[in-house]
């Protein structure tokens, strides 16, 4: 298989797939050309897109820790649950057993 390229001076040239990523000198004008690679074939079906992109994410505003227990607002690090008792280490409630 051949690959054809153009130069400037218009003239059009064939040359060997073996030359793709080389240069070659235009037998008009005496400008040196790069060969092109072939572009690889496409696996995509067709109808379908070659690029695809990720739908921007919203950005949420940053939640306050909560016990998991009673949901109350807790401190950030914040071990034992004031509300209800419960301990988020042990995450058992402490007291009445």
């Amino acid at each position: 298989m051949s690959i054809a390229i153009t130069c400037r001076c218009k003239t059009r040239l064939q040359v060997e797939e073996e030359m793709a990523g080389r240069l070659v000198r235009c037998p008009k004008c005496g400008e040196n050309l790069m060969v092109p690679r072939p572009e690889p074939a496409s696996t995509t079906s067709e109808g379908e897109d070659d690029e695809y992109s990720l739908a921007p994410v919203p950005e949420l505003p940053p939640q306050k820790p909560s016990c998991p227990a009673c949901n109350a607002e807790l401190p950030a690090g914040a071990i034992l649950c004031v509300q209800c008792g419960y301990h988020l280490v042990l995450k058992k409630h402490l007291g009445a057993e």
